[in-house]
C-alpha cells in the first residue's frame, strides 16, 4: 500500500522530470504493465518507448517549457492534478495523428491529471490538455472559438454526496439545484468561460447556456479521487445540440442537431457543505469538431 506521503513525493517527482525535460526520468515513474490515456491520441500507450517518444515531442516543441502544478488531489490510491505550462513553440508539435509546424508563438495552458498508484508505480494515466485553448493561443484554430480568461472539514462521504449532488442536478436540467450546491463566496474557474464567475446570477446564466444546447446532456463519473477538502473527477459527456450554442463574445450558432460524447474532468473544494471552489473542463476542440463547427488542425 502506497502512503499518502509517498503518492505526494511521486507527483513531485513526475512534475520536476517535466520542468526539466528529463523524459527518463519521468518514464521511470510508470509501471511495467501501464495504461497512459491522453485525450490528443488516437489510441493509449502502453509501452515505455511510446511514453518516451510522445514526452519528448512535447520538449521538441516547446523547448523552453515549464511546468508548474496549481492543485492538487491525493486520495486512497490515485492522485489528480490541475497543471499550467508556458513555453514557446518553437519545434513541430505533433498532437495526435497530426504534426503542427513551429509557430513561434507563446502559450500558457493547462491540463489535468489523473494518475493510480500500485506498489510505488504508475499503473494508469490519464492526461486532459485544453487542446482548442492551446491550439488558438497557437493561431491554428479560430481564437473565437476559445475565450481569453477557518472552516468546517467534511467527511468523504459528504464531499461524494456533494459532488453527485451538483452532478445530477446538471443531469436533470435543474440550474437552481446546480447553483445551490455553490457556497456564497464560490469562485468557478471553467475553460470556456472568459474569467472566473463569482456569482449565482452569472453562474446560472452560463450553466443554463449548455442546458439549452445539449438539453439532454447527462454527465457520467468515469474515475474520481477524494482528498481531505476536494473530489476530482474524471467526466464523459454526452447530449444532442439541439438548442442555440453560445461561444462566447457573441458569437452564437444555431442548433446542429448532432450528438457528442467528449470527455471532461472537474475540481471542486467544499466547506460547510458547500463548493467553494469549482474548476471544470472539457475537451471543446474535440466537442466542436463533432458539432462540424471547427476542423482538427491538419
Amino acid at each position: 500500500m502506497t502512503t499518502k506521503e509517498e503518492l505526494r513525493r511521486l507527483d513531485d517527482v513526475g512534475i520536476a522530470s517535466w520542468d526539466r525535460h528529463d523524459p527518463d526520468a519521468f518514464v521511470n515513474l510508470f509501471a511495467d504493465n501501464f495504461e497512459w490515456v491522453d485525450d490528443s491520441l488516437p489510441a493509449p500507450m502502453r509501452s515505455r518507448e511510446e511514453a518516451r517518444r510522445f514526452t519528448e515531442s512535447w520538449f521538441t516543441a516547446f523547448p523552453d517549457m515549464h511546468l508548474r502544478e496549481i492543485n492538487r488531489v491525493v486520495g486512497d490510491d490515485s492522485v489528480a492534478s490541475e497543471v499550467e505550462f508556458t513555453g514557446t513553440n518553437q519545434g513541430p508539435l505533433n498532437f495526435g495523428d497530426r504534426q503542427i509546424p513551429p509557430t513561434g508563438k507563446k502559450v500558457s495552458s493547462r491540463s489535468t491529471v489523473f494518475a493510480r498508484i500500485e506498489n510505488g508505480k504508475i499503473k494508469e494515466f490519464h492526461t486532459h490538455p485544453d487542446a482548442i485553448g492551446l491550439m488558438a493561443q497557437l493561431g491554428v484554430v479560430d481564437s473565437s472559438l476559445s475565450p481569453s480568461r477557518a472552516e468546517s472539514a467534511m467527511s468523504r462521504e459528504d464531499l461524494i454526496r456533494l459532488d453527485d449532488q451538483q452532478t445530477e442536478a446538471f443531469n436533470r436540467g435543474d440550474a437552481d439545484a446546480f447553483i445551490n450546491t455553490l457556497a456564497d463566496d464560490f469562485v468557478w474557474i471553467d475553460d470556456v468561460a472568459p474569467e472566473p464567475i463569482r456569482d449565482r446570477d452569472s453562474a446560472r446564466r452560463y450553466v443554463q447556456t449548455w442546458m439549452t444546447a445539449f438539453p439532454d446532456m447527462r454527465v457520467r463519473v468515469t474515475n474520481r479521487v477524494v482528498g481531505d477538502d476536494s473530489v476530482a473527477d474524471e467526466l464523459e459527456l454526452t447530449g444532442t445540440n439541439s438548442g442555440e450554442l453560445d461561444l462566447g463574445g457573441g458569437n452564437r450558432v444555431p442548433a446542429t442537431r448532432r450528438k457528442v460524447a467528449v470527455r471532461g474532468s472537474s475540481f471542486i473544494r467544499a466547506r460547510n457543505g458547500k463548493i467553494t471552489e469549482f474548476h471544470s473542463y472539457s475537451d471543446n476542440m474535440s466537442m466542436l469538431t463533432q458539432l462540424g463547427l471547427a476542423e482538427a488542425p491538419a
